[in-house]
């Protein structure tokens, strides 16, 4: 093989892997400002809980409600998923919950507080 042959394989086999190298780059950037968003939301768990009004319906840690079911506990009988999917649609559960949909909170959001009631 000559040395223009091998420029010419070496120039094809670097053009052939860059989208490669962009599609890792790209896919890392999103990752890391879908856990820094997840990290920024988590903490506020608490605040989203109250200012959605889950406790005029749920009690948590003896404050709130009476009408919907104790959520002290809930990690322990509930997965995370499992929460924040109630959270979104309650009917996909149970399609005769009384319990609101809260379809407008972020995935954020629903996780921050599937956090809150996990701690």
């Amino acid at each position: 093989m000559s040395y223009y042959d091998t420029t010419i394989y070496e120039h094809a086999y670097t053009q052939m892997n860059r989208p490669k190298i962009i599609y890792i780059t790209a896919a890392s950037i999103i990752l890391g400002i879908f856990v820094l968003i997840f990290a920024l939301t988590s903490s506020k768990g608490e605040n989203i809980f109250l200012s959605e009004g889950c406790t005029a319906c749920h009690s948590f840690k003896g404050h709130g409600g009476g009408i919907g079911p104790d959520l002290t506990a809930v990690g322990k009988r509930r997965s995370t998923l499992w929460i924040m999917s109630q959270i979104k649609d309650p009917k996909s559960h149970n399609p005769e919950s009384r319990m609101p949909e809260f379809g407008h909170l972020s995935i954020f959001e629903r996780y921050a507080i599937t956090r809150y009631l996990r701690d």
